[in-house]
């Protein structure tokens, strides 16, 4: 209510009956009622200082965004609460100095780590002149995340653009590379008899290696460009076998047997070829790269029940034929070997 109502409330107070002296105070008592009521539901916290920074209102919101009780928080300096803001100092500024405090954020750590906006405006009381704060708090926590997770992912597909664009540019001398060795190869074919063998085994190894690499950045591509996948009726064995063969040569240099279990009667699965092969090159490459001092990589394709399964297991050093245990099994002796399975 106005306060010029309750200045004739209080003229006329002795004129009025009981009755109606009620009736006006049920009625402050319903407004009251109502705005807590409003206030209470907002998920902002609203605060009220008074002129030595003690707080005098706040609601649920405001309790809950500082982890206080919300009768024990009335009368209670702000500066207990956040001590970022010197409260004392605050009402002497001037309108220049509220404009530069009226928003800015904070970060408190209790109840729980969090960033909080603050919004804080003058306030005078006009019956009595006192002069306070209202502020009010609002969590930007998540959308300080959720900007930061933009920002992370926007420099991620920077990096992935860059590497993408330095494999495209490696890719280009590798084939200026493979045809000189092509254009070499014939000149060798013109040399006499004897200086042959010893010049095509260099060739045939510089070509080997430059597959190689080839190999891994068209590997490295399609894993920063992903497609979707092109589904068909395929042979896992024979996907295995490709990707064996473009890692032959990382094999040998690492010297790791690998061990294939054959299956019989194994059905086609409905796969995409590209993608299952760059399944099988990721896993195995890490677990060629794990066995620094060579070692045994074995695999075994499992018959489907309800879907496909596949099993690798290798050990740290070369070995006989590795007996193969169940892939879930975690029991026995901690040794030098690993399992996995898909």
């Amino acid at each position: 209510m106005k306060s010029a109502f309750w200045n004739k409330l209080i003229d006329r107070l002795d004129k009025l009956d009981s009755d109606s002296v009620q009736a006006q105070f049920l009625r402050l008592a319903s407004e009251r009622g109502l705005l807590e009521t409003i206030f209470h539901a907002l998920r902002e916290g609203i605060l009220v200082l008074d002129a030595e920074g003690r707080i005098v209102y706040a609601n649920r919101g405001a309790c809950r965004l500082l982890g206080v009780d919300e009768e024990a928080v009335i009368g209670q300096p702000m500066a207990r609460h956040l001590r970022e803001i010197e409260w004392e100092s605050l009402l002497r500024l001037d309108e220049r100095e509220w404009a530069r405090m009226a928003s800015r954020e904070v970060e408190i750590m209790h109840p729980e780590h969090r960033f909080l906006e603050l919004y804080l405006t003058p306030m005078e009381n006009p019956t009595d002149g006192r002069t306070g704060v209202v502020m009010i708090l609002r969590d930007v926590t998540r959308e300080r995340d959720h900007a930061a997770e933009i920002v992370e992912s926007e420099r991620l597909n920077a990096i992935l653009l860059l590497a993408a664009g330095v494999a495209h540019e490696i890719g280009n001398p590798l084939n200026s590379l493979n045809i000189h060795l092509q254009l070499m190869d014939r000149e060798v074919r013109k040399l006499p008899e004897e200086h042959r063998p010893g010049m095509a085994e260099l060739l045939q190894v510089a070509r080997g290696e430059i597959s190689r690499l080839d190999q891994i950045l068209s590997q490295f591509l399609k894993a920063i460009r992903p497609s979707l996948p092109s589904f068909e009726r395929h042979g896992l064995p024979e996907v295995l076998a490709e990707t064996l063969e473009a890692l032959s040569a990382e094999i040998r240099d690492r010297k790791v047997v690998v061990e294939v279990e054959p299956q019989e009667g194994l059905p086609p699965a409905w796969l995409d070829p590209g993608q299952a092969r760059q399944a099988f090159f990721n896993v195995i490459r890490n677990a060629i790269q794990a066995m620094t001092g060579g070692g045994c990589c074995g695999f075994r394709l499992c018959p489907p029940i309800g879907r496909w399964g596949w099993c690798s297991r290798t050990r740290a050093r070369a070995s006989p034929r590795a007996r193969w245990a169940t892939c879930s099994s975690r029991s026995g002796p901690r040794r030098r070997m690993g399992t996995a399975w898909g």
